[in-house]
């Protein structure tokens, strides 16, 4: 069961996915409990989907959120 869950919005946070992913990654791996990364996109035009698909392809606790257009999709 999921204790805790990180979410980050990006819009066109490539460089920052990037960085930080792994980062982010090691320092709640280190917590030692369940967690989700979810990243909440926002019609990003850069590769920030490309290396959150990546990044996804390697960790089990990371969600890709994209809401459909024109929606009044919220996560809670």
């Amino acid at each position: 069961m999921v204790q805790f869950s990180l979410v980050l919005p990006v819009h066109n946070q490539a460089c920052f996915l990037k960085r930080n992913l792994p980062i982010i990654k090691r320092k709640l791996d280190k917590l030692g409990i369940d967690y989700e990364i979810i990243i909440a996109e926002d019609g990003s035009t850069d590769q920030s989907y490309k290396i959150a698909k990546e990044f996804e392809k390697n960790t089990k606790m990371l969600r890709y959120c994209i809401p459909e257009i024109g929606s009044e999709e919220v996560w809670l």
